[in-house]
């Protein structure tokens, strides 16, 4: 999903709703509320190929892992940038990188806004 993606679908959500996460494997009922949006400080790469006959996607951090794939084809790589969000539980750990976070919390607007520390 895109920023683009997101802002387009937020754009027709109620303004007041509740933004929850899902994690994986997880159904509604353990949804957890996001507290942190962040940018990440650190470039990921997106790879996609055929693995034994079987498309794959993988989205991960750092540099793309050309010498991983020698048994892989139709591989590529693209580097992206990506916002990452954080639900109640993943909030309570320190947040350290050095980009605009936006922390989900108790103030007049329903948010507070500044930089993570180092």
């Amino acid at each position: 999903m895109t920023i683009a993606e997101l802002m387009d679908f937020l754009r027709k959500a109620d303004p007041s709703a509740t933004v929850m996460f899902v994690p994986p494997g997880n159904n509604e009922q353990y949804a957890e509320e996001v507290r942190i949006i962040s940018s990440s400080g650190v470039g990921w790469t997106r790879e996609q190929g055929v693995d034994k006959g079987r498309p794959y996607e993988m989205l991960y951090m750092g540099e793309p892992h050309r010498e991983l794939r020698t048994n892989c084809e139709h591989v590529t790589y693209e580097r992206v940038q990506v916002v990452l969000l954080a639900a109640v539980e993943a909030a309570r750990l320190q947040v350290r990188v050095c980009m605009p976070v936006l922390t989900i919390g108790p103030s007049s607007q329903g948010y507070t806004r500044g930089k993570s520390s180092p």
